[in-house]
């Protein structure tokens, strides 16, 4: 039984620990807002006496009564969610002042801001605004009150209200303010009898001057009842500076004027005397007149002659007009162009406001006719002194190969662009030529003589030159014109001469020519040049072409467009033609020998090689030997074989063999001696 008690007590006291935090949490929250409001209120006051002392101004002392009024603002706008000076109800930042117990005598004033959550914020707010700053730049206050709330349903969320004070009631004798006798604003003296005249016309500006002093030497600004319902303010001045202001009236009759004057504190005099100024509606003159003297002028009705002069009450409206054309001479005129105050219409009205003088402008126009194409003649009425600048085509096209040509002008001046300056009725024109087309028709060469010609005249074509050659072998060669058309030319002669008389088209025919070329280094050849297509050529050259004795060239054969070994030959030309011989250059070669029979002698291609030799001379009885072939070619042999790169000529070269006689003579001594030994050893 005790366990459940226990379990009980424990259910029960966690419960009550819940409860408590429960309560006391949105509590400890409310109070840590609270601490905050505080704190940014304390901060403002920092930021606003920091910011007057910069300006020269003594700081403000905070106000029990004062916070108070601006602490109920702020949070009357917060919870009902408006922003005002005036509560819903109707009541003032004065009335709500008063009633938190702030009823000294003196000047107030206050600043409302929303939706800044900290004081820095609020403060540069109100420093940017005109008439916010000059709340806290005031000299006049002493004494402060800072209010701040907050509401997360309302609009702005943060709300501010400063309400300010002429009297330090803070009780601590700070801000220039303190003890117990409030400090008094005695208001501005009665303004002076505003100064003026007693006399004017509606519409018409007149000044009034007056002047007050503030005894507390603040200074004043003056409120103007001019007597017809508006009233003018002017700027803060130095107490006793005298204001002039000045005002018009615009309905006729008697109006009194007055002047009140209020400090820089809030201060207000009472209204000075009257000055009264009797407005009147004057006879004004004016005169109705034109450029043009003599122009009828209808008046209300009535016709006038220009100028007219009538005497009208001010703002009275009047119908006036005129002509809008007036001839003076056969083709010219005055045409009306408006009115000198800038009306354009020749009817309108006329509301009197001033003596003036409204002149009706014409200016002088003559009629101008112009032709600048053979089907537009145009005629317009020019102002005097207007400058034309007429143009027209150089030609204009009337089929194909004929056409207009522009000549001149009707006063004789050829430019195509004329500028003639209207002092008069006049007619220009421009005057234009038949012409034809001259057309030439070649597919080469440079044709001379086409174009666009006056009828009749006479022209000389010709295309230049008369023989196109061609890079590729080929070359047209003129051979006739054939035209079309009267006047035309059909012939052989290249530079006719025809006479204009309608279109003319002159073709010229041209004719076909193949080069044959002979490529060659020998031979004269003969039948290279020109040829008509499929004509015949015949083509010769010389067979065999000597160089020298020993050096000579050989016809082999043609070769390029044509192939053919004959050195005579005949072709039919029906395109360039190129053709190329094909020669052998052949060396002779000259063998010679004293002794003997010599063999291989003749003639031999370029390069090849050739055999060469000699037959040994019978046997002598002093034998020759052959010691070798000398000259162009060396060798030891009987035969040999060379290069032909060049015509040669070899000699053989031989010596006596005296070798046996020598040999027989000495054997023949030996002999004798021998035979003489044994005779004479036999002797013994």
């Amino acid at each position: 039984m005790r366990n459940y008690l226990k379990q009980d007590y424990g259910k029960i006291l966690v419960l009550l620990i819940s409860i408590i935090i429960t309560i006391s949490i949105p509590r400890l929250k409310i109070e840590q807002c609270e601490a905050s409001l505080e704190s940014e209120k304390s901060t403002f006051l920092t930021l606003i006496n920091q910011y007057r002392q910069r300006n020269g101004l003594p700081p403000l002392s905070l106000s029990n009564t004062l916070t108070t009024a601006a602490q109920l603002h702020s949070e009357d706008m917060a919870s009902r969610n408006y922003f005002s000076h005036t509560t819903p109800e109707g009541k003032t930042f004065v009335d709500r002042i008063r009633e938190a117990g702030y009823t000294y005598a003196t000047c107030l004033g206050e600043n409302i801001a929303a939706g800044f959550s900290t004081a820095q914020e609020a403060f540069e707010a109100w420093k940017n605004s005109p008439g916010h700053n000059q709340n806290m730049l005031n000299p006049c206050f002493k004494a402060i009150g800072i209010g701040l709330a907050y509401s997360a349903s309302s609009t702005y969320k943060w709300y501010w209200t400063t309400d300010f004070g002429g009297y330090d009631d803070s009780g601590s004798g700070g801000g220039g303010g303190g003890g117990s006798t409030p400090s008094l604003n005695n208001p501005p003296n009665r303004p002076e009898k505003p100064s003026g005249p007693g006399f004017g016309h509606i519409d018409e500006e007149y000044a009034f001057t007056t002047v007050s002093k503030d005894p507390d030497g603040d200074p004043v600004m003056y409120i103007f009842d001019w007597g017809d319902g508006s009233t003018s303010t002017t700027s803060y001045l130095p107490s006793g500076t005298p204001v002039s202001l000045s005002h018009s009236w615009s309905n006729p009759g008697s109006y009194s004027i007055k002047v009140m004057a209020k400090d820089k504190c809030g201060a207000s005099s009472s209204w000075s005397s009257l000055t009264v100024i009797q407005i009147i509606i004057p006879k004004l003159e004016v005169t109705l007149t034109s450029n043009i003297l003599g122009i009828e002028i209808s008046v209300d009705g009535v016709k006038y002659s220009a100028p007219s002069t009538f005497q009208w009450f001010k703002k009275t409206v009047h119908n006036v007009s005129v002509l809008e054309i007036v001839e003076f001479t056969e083709g010219g005129r005055y045409f009306f162009k408006g009115w000198s105050d800038g009306v354009k219409n020749r009817t309108r009205t006329i509301t009197v406001k001033e003596n003036t003088s409204i002149i009706a402008i014409y200016e002088v126009q003559y009629l101008f006719t112009c032709r600048t194409h053979p089907d537009n003649l145009t005629s317009n009425w020019y102002p005097n002194g207007t400058v034309l600048n007429l143009s027209v085509e150089p030609f204009i096209h009337v089929s194909y190969g004929e056409r207009l040509a522009f000549k001149k002008w009707s006063d004789n001046t050829t430019d195509l662009t004329l500028s003639i300056t209207v002092d008069k009725p006049g007619l220009i024109e421009a005057l234009w030529c038949k012409q034809f087309l001259v057309k030439l028709n070649s597919p080469y060469g440079i044709l001379q003589g086409g174009g666009w010609y006056d009828e009749e005249a006479v022209v000389k074509i010709c295309v230049d030159p008369s023989i196109i050659e061609l890079e590729n072998g080929t070359r047209r060669v003129f051979e006739a014109w054939i035209g079309e058309g009267k006047g035309s030319y059909s012939g052989s002669d290249p530079t006719p001469i025809i006479v204009v008389k309608n279109q003319i088209n002159e073709t010229a025919l041209w004719r076909t020519e193949y080069l044959l070329t002979i490529e060659t280094e020998y031979g004269n050849p003969s039948g290279a040049g020109w040829y008509n297509v499929s004509s015949i050529a015949k083509i010769f050259v010389e067979p065999v072409v000597y160089d020298s004795p020993v050096v000579r060239h050989v016809f082999q054969g043609w070769r390029g467009s044509f192939e053919e070994i004959s050195n005579n030959i005949t072709l039919k030309v029906d395109t360039p033609m190129v053709l190329k011989t094909v020669w052998k250059t052949e060396y002779y070669l000259n063998v010679s020998s004293e002794y003997g029979e010599v063999w291989g002698l003749g003639w031999y291609l370029n390069y090849s090689y050739a055999s060469f030799g000699v037959k040994p001379p019978p046997i002598h009885i002093i034998p020759y030997v052959f010691e070798g072939w000398e000259g162009d070619v060396h060798s030891e042999n009987l035969n040999a074989t060379t290069i032909m790169d060049g015509p040669k000529h070899v000699i053989a070269k031989w010596r006596r063999d005296y070798t046996w006689v020598t040999l027989i003579g000495i054997i023949l001594i030996i002999t004798i001696a021998l035979i003489a030994y044994c005779v004479k050893k036999n002797k013994k």
